[in-house]
């Protein structure tokens, strides 16, 4: 008997996936294999990017497959003390729990950056949901504003970017809204801007533009605007190219601030700095 053919039955197999799923939790889709031959494979993954297959089980001992983030395969078993689908499901889950997802965090991109993340924002209180492998992070700013972060593996085809600040394995940026100039300042602080790009010498207009390009020279204005009503023409953006983008709004004329940051590294200093 192959470790993929379970001496469950299909119908005593349908009480082993209502156990794994209670067990597991939300955050998880489990799809069962549906096979009478093989009642016991599946296919789980969760909202975290872990991807496990469940191979099946003989003799007390349950086989499973993860699918690590370095696009390796590790085979593991655990053994079930009695033979029934609730002891079963216990085994597996605590395979799962205990063995495939430190295994998989260990090796995650995503995991390993928003530890850090949490570190970086302390006690602020913040939330984090998570989507096909992607963290998506929300946490006030003192005073004014809120920040938006997003970290994601990278395609498996891309390759560094040349000035990119993060590495080829993940992709991280962080939206910082309604900033006031204060904020923005002492946000860009904080951030690797320097660059060689000839462009940052380009003259920018506005009062808001003029000052912030001042304090960080690296910045490059462009998105010019004739704004007669505020006395002329306005640059509206800020940037250096894959590290940060400033906006600048004027609602009833008063210039307001959003930055994106894009890079695990300068996305850490900007979470500590605000």
């Amino acid at each position: 008997m192959s470790p993929s053919t379970s001496p469950i039955s299909v119908d005593t197999a349908n009480t082993f996936f209502a156990a794994v799923r209670a067990e597991l939790g939300n955050g998880w889709t489990l799809r069962p294999d549906h096979s009478p031959r093989h009642p016991l494979r599946a296919v789980l993954r969760s909202a975290r990017g872990h991807h496990v297959e469940l191979l099946g089980a003989h003799d007390h001992v349950v086989y499973a497959t993860a699918h690590l983030p370095n696009r390796e395969r590790g085979t593991f078993t655990t053994i079930a003390y009695k033979n029934t689908p609730e002891a079963y499901a216990a085994a597996f889950t605590w395979l799962v729990t205990g063995t495939l997802i430190p295994a998989h965090n260990a090796l995650c991109p995503v995991a390993c950056f928003q530890a850090a993340m949490n570190t970086a924002l302390g006690e602020r209180e913040h939330t984090t949901t998570w989507e096909f492998g992607t963290a998506h992070t929300s946490w006030a700013l003192p005073a004014s504003g809120r920040a938006q972060l997003e970290a994601r593996p990278a395609r498996v085809d891309s390759s560094p970017t040349e000035g990119a600040a993060s590495g080829p394995a993940l992709d991280v940026s962080a939206r910082f809204n309604d900033l006031s100039f204060e904020q923005t300042v002492a946000l860009l602080s904080v951030l690797d801007l320097d660059n060689d790009d000839k462009r940052r010498h380009a003259p920018v207009f506005g009062r808001p533009a003029l000052r912030l390009h001042a304090a960080f020279p690296s910045l490059r204005g462009h998105d010019v605007f004739n704004w007669p009503t505020l006395g002329g023409r306005y640059t509206l953006s800020l940037s250096v190219d894959h590290r940060v983008h400033v906006g600048i709004r004027f609602p009833a004329g008063v210039p307001h601030f959003g930055v994106k940051v894009d890079g695990a590294d300068n996305v850490l200093a900007a979470a500590r700095a605000l």
